[in-house]
Order: C-alpha cells, then structure tokens, then sequence
C-alpha cells in the first residue's frame, strides 16, 4: 500500500457580485505537478474576492480593486499586491526576495517566511508574522498601525519616525535617537507613520 500523503491540486479563484443571485466564481484547478512550475503568475480584479492556493511561481503580481486578497501555501521570489479598498490574507506564505505591497484602505496580513517587505497604505495597518527575521522592511501608513512578530535569532536596526504613534517592543533595544538597536543590528527596518502605532513582538 502506498501512504505516501497526495498532492492537493493548486487553484487561482475569483468571487465577483454584488449579491447572492449576481454572484459569480471563477475557479482555474490546477494539476498538482504543474503547481511548482511558473516563471510568473499575475491576476488583476475588479468588485471581487481573489484567492490563490498550493502554488510555487517566481514572481507573483496581484491587482484589485475592491476586493480581498487571500493567499495560503504560496512560495514566490517576488510578490507584487497593489488594492484599493481590499484587505490581503496570507498563511504559510514564503518570499524568497522581496514583498511589495500597496493599499488604500486595506490591512495586509504576511504570515510565513518573509525575506523583505515594502508598504505603502494611508489607513490600512500591516502584519508581519514570520519564522524569519526580514533582512529589510520599509513601511510608511498614515493612520495605519504597524505589528510585527519576529523570531528571537538575529539582531536588527529600527529606524522609525512617528507622529501620535506609540512604540512598543519586548526586544530589549539600546535606544539611538530615532533608531532603536537589537544585538548585531544586521537587519534594516525603516517604518514611518502619522498615527498608527510601531508594535514589534517576539514570538513564541
């Protein structure tokens, strides 16, 4: 007997509507031995839910309007997200290089493996839950609030600035002015916000 576990099959899907009787759902399955294949993948929506699973490509673009963004057992080198109203969702999400995100008013989740994070929002808050300290992250919110849960296994230099923002973080950091110093200091994190608060958390 063969136990060796089987593959799920990877999908990109699509939600679209404005009510239960406009619904509609576009769903593309995609064959498990072809899920690991892709040089890019780019998705753009309008007025809908975006959703992607079980897939492995080198660089990932995602383009919405006013929909949610939900990414689950991703690995790419780069990912691209620009969304207006829509917030986006990630679990067991690996970025090799670097994650590019851009929202309005949307929050954005990255849970996973994150190597490096760039973000711009005006009111959305971001994230980051990751298994690896990123080697840089450069964050700039207006109202939005900044978390981020970090492994205790590398130093890194917090360069932030903040209006009515509070900073708090359970890293024992040497304060430097506007930098804010953990052990070696290797990794670089510019975070820049108007009201929304800087909270950087070990995790368990």
């Amino acid at each position: 007997m063969n136990n060796t576990p089987k593959k799920e099959n990877a999908a990109i899907e699509l939600f679209s509507g404005f009510g239960n009787s406009l619904s509609k759902k576009l769903e593309i399955q995609i064959p498990a031995e072809y899920a690991s294949s892709f040089q890019e993948i780019m998705v753009d929506g309008v007025s809908s839910d975006i959703g992607l699973n079980n897939l492995k490509t080198k660089k990932l673009s995602l383009d919405n309007v006013s929909g949610n963004i939900t990414l689950k057992n991703i690995e790419t080198d780069t990912l691209t997200t620009d969304s207006t109203s829509g917030s986006l969702i990630s679990a067991d999400l690996i970025v090799n290089d670097n994650a590019v995100t851009c929202t309005t008013s949307g929050d954005v989740t990255l849970a996973g493996s994150i190597n490096a994070v760039q973000h711009d929002s005006v009111s959305g808050s971001l994230h980051i839950t990751s298994s690896v300290c990123p080697q840089k992250i450069q964050a700039d919110t207006t109202s939005g609030s900044v978390l981020l849960n970090l492994p205790d296994d590398q130093g890194f230099t917090l360069d932030y600035d903040t209006v009515s923002g509070d900073l708090e973080t359970d890293f024992p950091t040497t304060d430097s002015g506007s930098e804010r110093i953990y052990e070696s200091g290797k990794n670089h994190f510019l975070i820049d916000t108007t009201s929304g608060d800087i909270t950087i958390l070990k995790t368990n």
